[in-house]
């Protein structure tokens, strides 16, 4: 006598069960499945460039080979990244044959170079809709590095040192400076905040409200 001979198997979550009832007991049968493939996609990076595009490529992978066909879409969403100004946006799918043993794919986005100062930004690849496959890490951030030299004035402070002392207090002096002489006054102010040392307990607030003056590198102003 074989078990199909007392029923049939119905697929259940992750498995298959029966029930098998002979004249003398009655016994449940389970036939586990094992967990399928995962597909997940990598962070990647670029540096910008100054001009046309650069390939920023995101790595997909399963984390198994599949007895079937695995197609999974994906598409691009902006961050701090713009599509259109900073990068092509760009949406398709990713196909892998079954029984790869190294299953892994690229997912090229075209990043814009130019020749303007700004902070690093990003954006994102998102897969979706997995066929063959469950999704595992399903996003993707991609940082377009900018390379782009700094121009223009640039307002610095230096370190400062003062020896404590056993007793009343003692002046820590910051060097402000611009990396050229202006050509119109340039206001700032400057305040103090806790590292290791504390406030009320280590130094007293200070504050500084300076400015410099055309054709000068160092400030003028007032403590407070």
């Amino acid at each position: 006598m074989s078990i199909a001979e007392f029923g049939s198997f119905a697929p259940i979550v992750g498995g298959a069960i029966t029930e098998i009832c002979t004249p003398v007991q009655k016994t449940v049968v389970a036939s586990v499945v094992s967990a399928g493939a995962v597909v997940s996609i990598g962070d990647a990076a670029v540096v910008e460039g100054s001009s046309g595009t650069r390939a920023l490529e995101f790595a997909v992978s399963l984390s198994r080979p599949a007895a079937t066909p695995v197609t999974v879409a994906f598409d691009t969403k902006d961050g701090t990244a713009t599509a259109g100004s900073d990068y092509v946006a760009k949406s398709g799918s990713v196909t892998f044959q079954p029984g790869l043993v190294s299953a892994l794919a690229t997912i090229p986005v075209r990043v814009r170079g130019d020749r303007t100062v700004e902070p690093n930004e990003h954006f994102r690849v998102r897969l979706h809709d997995p066929i063959g496959a469950v999704l595992g890490r399903a996003a993707g951030t991609g940082r377009i590095i900018d390379d782009d030299p700094q121009t223009g004035l640039r307002l610095s402070v230096g370190d400062g040192s003062v020896v404590e002392g056993a007793r009343g207090t003692r002046s820590a002096r910051f060097t402000v400076s611009l990396s050229a002489p202006a050509t119109q006054r340039v206001t700032f102010q400057v305040a103090a905040s806790d590292g290791t040392a504390l406030l009320g307990q280590d130094y007293r607030m200070a504050s500084y409200d300076g400015f410099i003056n055309p054709a000068r590198r160092r400030p003028r102003g007032r403590c407070r």
